[in-house]
């Protein structure tokens, strides 16, 4: 996966060193995630708190107007109840979660969102912003608890797709705090476009809720 995220960086360094009105920002954001869930036999049984992290990049092509992208780590999840026997893979053996059980899911992703930035003309310190687009992410690291069998944060690799897909819808402020340098806060709404689930016969997305917190440079 290493080699992913340096492919990336590589692909976007032509674009980094030519690109005009470039401005980098650091993001820490905390989030809650829980599924949507399209199948009968699951359910979405509450939020999971998470946190993505990384550098976010806007590329201005005109003064208030840019292409946003970046690439993050996201730490995500949530929790599905099942409503039958269902079969589950763990890396290491097989099993099979009792009806009525909640599984919690420890999902980790390298995320590449790219979107459009609006911003306002600065008021006082402050330009407000306004960020939309699609987020394509890689899979890492899965992992679960199950506490009716005694599993706790249980790899999982099989049971979750590869790749995920998903839009977002973001707003918030920055902050001038002299210079070129400004403090962001917002809020992020990400829906889930595609099945997380390998199993043919389970369907469910993440959504989640970001507070977004960083710095821009």
């Amino acid at each position: 996966m290493k080699k992913i995220v340096v492919l990336l960086f590589l692909i976007n360094l032509p674009v980094l060193l030519n690109a005009q009105g470039i401005r980098f920002s650091f993001l820490t954001n905390p989030q809650f995630s829980w599924f949507n869930t399209e199948s009968k036999n699951i359910g979405n049984e509450g939020i999971r708190a998470g946190m993505k992290f990384g550098l976010h990049i806007d590329n201005f092509f005109a003064e208030h107007y840019a292409v946003s992208y970046g690439i993050f780590l996201n730490s995500t999840g949530g929790k599905l109840r099942f409503s039958e026997n269902t079969l589950i893979r763990f890396d290491d053996s097989n099993d099979s979660i009792p009806q009525q059980n909640v599984l919690t899911y420890r999902l980790n992703y390298f995320s590449v969102p790219i979107g459009l930035k609006l911003t306002t003309r600065e008021i006082g310190y402050s330009t407000f912003f306004i960020n939309t687009g699609f987020d394509t992410q890689v899979r890492f690291k899965a992992k679960a608890d199950l506490a009716s069998l005694d599993y706790s944060r249980e790899a999982i690799t099989e049971e979750i797709s590869l790749f995920s897909f998903s839009w977002f819808l973001g707003a918030g402020v920055k902050y001038s705090i002299g210079g070129h340098t400004a403090l962001i806060g917002g809020l992020s709404y990400t829906g889930g476009l595609t099945n997380i689930l390998t199993n043919e016969d389970l369907n469910a997305s993440i959504n989640s809720l970001q507070i977004q917190v960083g710095i821009l440079f």
